[in-house]
């Protein structure tokens, strides 16, 4: 299956060639924490979002989906 990927903020700097946007090809059943090794960024304090909406590390996105990695937020 193929996913659009979208990194955003300084996990950009992580990613292979700091692209903004790329796609990926993940084998069937494979979860969103999968694909954030695989760029290398799993190690990160994560958000994802998958289709513009929220989403925890163990979903499993489906083919054609989008997938967005932004930097945990901290702080008060």
């Amino acid at each position: 299956m193929t996913v659009t990927v979208r990194v955003y903020a300084q996990l950009r700097e992580l990613v292979p060639g700091g692209q903004r946007q790329t796609t990926c090809a993940l084998p069937s059943g494979a979860t969103v924490l999968e694909l954030a090794d695989r760029l290398g960024i799993g190690d990160q304090p994560l958000e994802v979002m998958v289709n513009d909406q929220r989403a925890h590390h163990g979903i499993r996105p489906a083919d054609g989906d989008v997938v967005s990695f932004f930097p945990a937020l901290a702080g008060g």
